[in-house]
């Protein structure tokens, strides 16, 4: 009997458990919290709002990954302000993670890590890479999974759209914008 109690007791915690998690949904804000920076600040993704947000889930032993990481680092470093890159390390190993943050450390990608997938759980992260793209008003405009390198570029162009259209919206009468281009 008790076994049987046992058994529905571990169902229902399970089933209550993942239902408290909504997975991360385009339309919505996203979970604003994504623990806390390699360097100890908390990583609030509503501490952006007004810029447009990309929430990178990597790991160092994922090739698309890590050439994704450069190209985003180089994006937001000429978008001027425009373009928040947060990218938490998902279930990996520390030293590997600490070589790559040290070597993109000056970059001002605000790196995190999520050892035991807590934080991508929320966002319905069941691999890498994926890419969540939060907008300028704080909802969630595009999540892409399982991209490969040869998809970077139209991930670029798409990131271009969301931050020229949002400054095109903001600056109506400058009549400029910032774009930038994979490479």
């Amino acid at each position: 009997m008790k076994k049987y109690v046992r058994l529905y007791l571990y169902i229902a915690i399970t089933f209550f458990s993942s239902a408290c998690f909504a997975k991360v949904t385009i339309g919505e804000p996203p979970d604003a919290d994504l623990g806390e920076s390699y360097l100890g600040e908390p990583i609030n993704v509503s501490d952006y709002l007004g810029k447009v947000v990309l929430i990178s889930f990597w790991a160092t032993w994922c090739a698309p990954c890590m050439k994704e990481l450069p190209i985003l680092a180089g994006m937001q470093k000429l978008t001027a302000g425009s373009l928040q890159v947060l990218a938490i390390n998902y279930k990996d190993q520390i030293r590997p993670y600490r070589k790559i943050v040290e070597q993109l450390l000056d970059t001002k990608v605000i790196f995190g890590r999520d050892p035991r997938g807590r934080i991508g759980k929320r966002y319905g992260v069941k691999g890498v890479p994926h890419l969540v793209i939060v907008g300028r008003d704080g909802l969630v405009k595009a999540i892409h999974v399982g991209y490969k390198e040869n998809d970077l570029p139209k991930l670029v162009e798409e990131i271009n759209g969301y931050i020229i259209g949002a400054e095109a919206e903001q600056s109506k009468h400058s009549g400029t914008a910032n774009s930038v281009t994979g490479g």
